[in-house]
């Protein structure tokens, strides 16, 4: 959207499950109505139950078909669209129980809600794995404290690091920089 919404005009103007069809409408048929089955150019009928119709296959589809909505429900659509402009405004993004508690739905919902939309945003325009420009790079250990394993999984090795996995982490310097996570096998300037 070229103008910012707040989120309580966002929620006001999709708050119904047909704002969100017709606004997704408008993005599937901006270059003419298609059939998403067979490709088609020719009529496409609206159906009462939200759903559409191609005239030549003789499908039925809705506008969520095919789109990183998946197989959700049409109620869920507000919700979507809200999650949405929930985690692409604040600069560091949400938590899934954060963002579970703001739109009423479970935590296992909402993460796989940020999975899908973290997933739709953050592919690139080109095919290549390569970050460019300036680029910042750290390790860090991710793993328990030995102290607080149960006795069977301490490895009684020392402390620290020990038992620890590597995380290698990447990021374009800049406000839209790429970022990428790796796990390495241990943090020596060789690896």
């Amino acid at each position: 959207m070229a103008k910012q919404l707040s989120f309580v005009a966002f929620t006001q103007k999709f708050a119904t499950p047909e704002a969100c069809i017709l606004h997704l409408e408008k993005i599937r048929f901006k270059d003419g109505e298609s059939c998403p089955h067979c490709g088609s150019m020719g009529k496409i009928y609206r159906r009462s139950d939200l759903a559409y119709r191609c005239s030549d296959c003789g499908r039925n589809f809705h506008m969520i078909y095919g789109t990183m909505f998946g197989k959700s429900k049409i109620k869920m659509l507000p919700k979507w669209f809200a999650a949405i402009w929930i985690e692409t405004n604040p600069s560091k993004g949400i938590s899934s129980v954060q963002l579970a508690k703001m739109i009423g739905t479970t935590q296992k919902t909402a993460w796989f809600m940020l999975q899908r939309i973290r997933n739709a945003f953050g592919n690139k325009d080109d095919d290549d794995d390569f970050l460019s420009g300036i680029v910042e790079i750290d390790e860090t250990y991710i793993g328990g404290k030995e102290k607080n394993k149960h006795k069977s999984k301490k490895l009684n090795a020392g402390r620290g690091t020990v038992g620890k996995s590597v995380a290698f982490g990447m990021r374009e310097k800049g406000e839209d920089g790429e970022a990428m996570v790796v796990h390495v096998q241990d943090a020596k300037g060789a690896t």
